[in-house]
């Protein structure tokens, strides 16, 4: 009997963002190119908000995600957010991410990834060591 290798997808749950928040990050990164030329600019329809990164999952293993994913969603309303500041991980000194922050709406996305990583957690996903900091990485510095 001859096996077939799985197909592997690298996932992460995330939340798109609308138009209008792309255009403004762009203007964002445009602001700061000048001032930070060893920056590669994340592509501003590429941004999104990661609430919990799986890395290289089974394709099989998608649509039992989903589902929970779902069942997840229908927990909470919708809500508005707001783009404020800008940071580096891990620190000002040695920065190798340059990010936007949530300012409204950061203690909803704070509970829904925690939902979302304990729901994960019970489905055999790493629990993240990191506490979670909602952000949009706009660039990246170094390898």
């Amino acid at each position: 009997m001859k096996r077939t290798r799985e197909e592997i997808i690298r996932t992460f749950i995330a939340i798109e963002l609308p138009e209008n928040i792309h255009n403004k990050l762009q203007k964002l990164q445009d602001d700061l190119r000048a001032s930070m030329p060893d920056v590669r600019w994340t592509k501003p329809t590429n941004i999104h908000l990661t609430l919990k990164f799986l890395g290289d999952v089974e394709a099989s293993r998608i649509d039992r995600i989903g589902e929970i994913l779902k069942g997840i969603a229908r927990n909470y309303s919708p809500f508005e957010m707001n783009l404020a500041g800008i940071g580096a991980f891990p620190n000002s000194r040695k920065p190798s991410i340059i990010w936007t922050g949530v300012e409204k709406g950061a203690g909803q996305l704070i509970e829904i990834a925690k939902n979302i990583e304990s729901a994960m957690e019970k489905i055999g996903f790493p629990k993240e060591k990191r506490p979670f900091k909602p952000h949009l990485t706009v660039g990246r510095i170094g390898n």
